[in-house]
């Protein structure tokens, strides 16, 4: 309860990629682990990126825009990636 309370207040905590919503530009804050870290760089996803959430349904993949990029995430591994909400986000 207290994670949906926290959505429709629009904080800017850090919460999973699979919190926000299509069309919220967010910039990620971390990714965990060595290996997802490393497959996530080789996309173009790295912490300070700025995404753009396409598409993010209750289940399935997480669709996002990145440097120019549309690119589908698995959602598991979606819900590990903190991002938060930023008014300064360049999606270039």
């Amino acid at each position: 309860m207290k994670e949906v309370d926290q959505m429709e207040s629009g904080t800017n905590s850090p919460r999973p990629l699979t919190t926000f919503r299509p069309g919220d530009e967010i910039e990620i804050s971390s990714i965990p682990g060595c290996s997802m870290r490393k497959r996530l760089a080789d996309l173009g996803i790295t912490a300070g990126a700025c995404i753009k959430v396409l598409r993010s349904d209750f289940s399935g993949p997480v669709l996002i825009f990145v440097k120019c990029v549309r690119l589908a995430i698995g959602r598991g591994m979606a819900s590990k990636i903190i991002c938060q909400k930023t008014s300064g986000c360049q999606l270039s």
